[in-house]
């Protein structure tokens, strides 16, 4: 609930701090045609998975059906810790986004309609007060109102990979961030009784293929290569992780998490093994005479009273080497 500045309720002290709502693109139209049971499970899982990043640096107010709308006060984050914020919630929701629809092939629309959503994040900074409205707390303010109203802007939705990023003016300046630098261009939204609203966009889809490939921070369990007289597309068919027809609702804290995926190139997935969570890299290098296929694992974290990494490298040793055989034998060589 938004309340106007002149409301009777509003007697809280004023603070000022930013706000950042983190909005699924494409929600309506998603929930209009997937399955009761199934469509809002999928969606409230990649909430969950914009929340977890927010924290701690913003405090989550609350979640508004699909969006999740969170704010800090001044002097708690500055402007690279706020586009720190969001490039990281952005690259979790796509991460998420991909891990969910790469594992199923189910025809529902629940699972079919999944790759065609996106986000957007709306930050600005002002004033606000807290009041207890209806037995729970709420932020209201004009300043509460107009990234409110920002989220219903002239920008549309251009489909699956469009997400952006819209940051006030009043914000740029407030945090001292160099648009120009971050790559911003100019914008400007009219809205009844709040007016001229200048801001700043950006493409987050371009800001994430900008980010470095993924380096792991864990010693190397495995490793293992082989040379398929296979091209590339072929050998990440057979080698990429398979695809389910079981619905993924059923599935979702079980699907493996996509950290990397660049098609008949490069693919890293985090595996969630009984013994331990473990990263999973295939990489792909076309040569004469066909593809040169390098698995790799990476120690996650080991749980309580597994056994040790020797013995689960072990255990890898013997599925890895026969995959690779199983993909040679395919592609028509044998050994």
């Amino acid at each position: 609930m938004l309340v106007w500045p002149n409301s009777d309720r509003m007697r809280g002290m004023v603070e000022s701090g930013t706000f950042l709502i983190a909005d699924i693109s494409g929600y309506t139209e998603y929930l209009a045609n997937s399955d009761i049971d199934h469509g809002p499970a999928i969606a409230t899982d990649l909430l969950t998975r914009v929340v977890d990043v927010m924290r701690p640096r913003f405090e989550v107010n609350k979640v508004e059906g699909d969006a999740v709308f969170s704010y800090t006060t001044d002097g708690t984050v500055d402007g690279i810790a706020l586009l720190e914020v969001i490039d990281r919630t952005y690259a979790a929701f796509r991460r998420r986004l991909l891990s969910v629809s790469q594992a199923t092939s189910c025809g529902c629309p629940s699972c079919g309609l999944v790759p065609r959503l996106d986000l957007k994040l709306i930050a600005h900074s002002g004033s606000f007060s807290r009041q207890r409205i209806a037995g729970r707390a709420e932020l209201v303010g004009s300043d509460v109102i107009i990234v409110h109203r920002l989220l219903k802007n002239s920008l549309g939705f251009a489909g699956a990979a469009s997400g952006y990023m819209l940051v006030t003016d009043a914000c740029v300046q407030q945090l001292e961030i160099n648009a120009q630098t971050e790559g911003l261009s100019g914008h400007v939204e009219h809205y009844p009784h709040l007016g001229e609203v200048k801001a700043w966009v950006g493409s987050l889809q371009y800001r994430l293929e900008q980010q470095p490939s993924w380096q792991s921070r864990s010693p190397i369990i495995l490793q293992r290569a082989g040379l398929l007289p296979a091209g590339p597309a072929d050998v990440w068919d057979v080698l990429a992780p398979g695809r389910s027809e079981s619905c993924v609702t059923n599935r979702l804290s079980s699907i493996h998490e996509v950290v990397e995926w660049r098609p008949f190139e490069r693919l890293v997935v985090e595996v969630q093994a009984p013994d331990a969570s473990l990263y999973h890299e295939v990489a792909l290098d076309p040569t004469v005479g066909g593809t040169l296929a390098t698995i790799r694992w990476y120690r996650g974290r080991r749980r309580r009273h597994a056994p040790s990494w020797e013995e689960i490298g072990s255990r890898l040793a013997t599925l890895t080497e026969a995959s690779l055989r199983g993909a040679g034998v395919r592609f028509g060589r044998s050994g």
